[in-house]
Protein backbone atom coordinates (compact mmCIF):
# COMPACT_ATOMS: atom_id res chain seq x y z
CA UNK A 1 0.00 0.00 0.00
CA UNK A 2 2.71 2.48 0.96
CA UNK A 3 4.85 1.53 -2.03
CA UNK A 4 1.90 1.94 -4.38
CA UNK A 5 1.27 5.39 -2.98
CA UNK A 6 4.92 6.42 -3.19
CA UNK A 7 5.51 5.07 -6.69
CA UNK A 8 3.42 7.69 -8.53
CA UNK A 9 4.94 10.47 -6.42
CA UNK A 10 8.41 9.29 -7.42
CA UNK A 11 7.38 9.15 -11.07
CA UNK A 12 5.93 12.66 -10.88
CA UNK A 13 9.06 13.94 -9.13
CA UNK A 14 11.28 12.33 -11.76
CA UNK A 15 9.31 13.82 -14.65
CA UNK A 16 9.33 17.24 -12.97
CA UNK A 17 13.10 17.15 -12.44
CA UNK A 18 13.51 15.91 -16.01
CA UNK A 19 11.39 18.77 -17.32
CA UNK A 20 13.35 21.36 -15.33
CA UNK A 21 16.59 19.76 -16.56
CA UNK A 22 15.42 20.07 -20.18
CA UNK A 23 14.36 23.68 -19.60
CA UNK A 24 17.78 24.49 -18.14
CA UNK A 25 19.47 22.68 -21.02
CA UNK A 26 17.50 24.62 -23.66
CA UNK A 27 18.53 27.90 -22.05
CA UNK A 28 22.15 27.52 -23.13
Amino acid sequence: MVMKKLSPDIKIHNSVSLMSYLIEYRRY
